[in-house]
């Protein structure tokens, strides 16, 4: 949580801003598709009011696509691709 003041004379109030780090999974079978998924992720957020929570900013950290890795028989891994932002909001 981040405390910030904001004054206006005669009056001081502290406005409370949390943070929220959020890591998305996305699995699929082609690097491809989850690539385009995570890129559709990160397009879409945005600051603004929901419901009743304000975001107040949204930082986009990283984004990390993980190799499938192969058995000894058929069976394979999917792809994965992970997304860290963090969401700083008041309620």
């Amino acid at each position: 949580m981040t405390g910030v003041q904001t004054c206006a004379l005669p009056i001081c109030f502290l406005v409370t801003i949390i943070v929220a780090t959020v890591e998305i999974n996305i699995i699929g079978l082609e690097a491809q598709e989850v690539e385009e998924i995570a890129f559709t992720l990160r397009s879409s957020l945005a600051t603004g009011t929901y419901e009743t929570i304000v975001f107040n900013a949204i930082v986009y950290k990283n984004t990390v696509l993980q190799e499938p890795e192969s058995g000894n028989g058929e069976e394979t891994t999917p792809f994965i691709s992970q997304t860290t932002i963090e969401i700083y909001y008041k309620e």
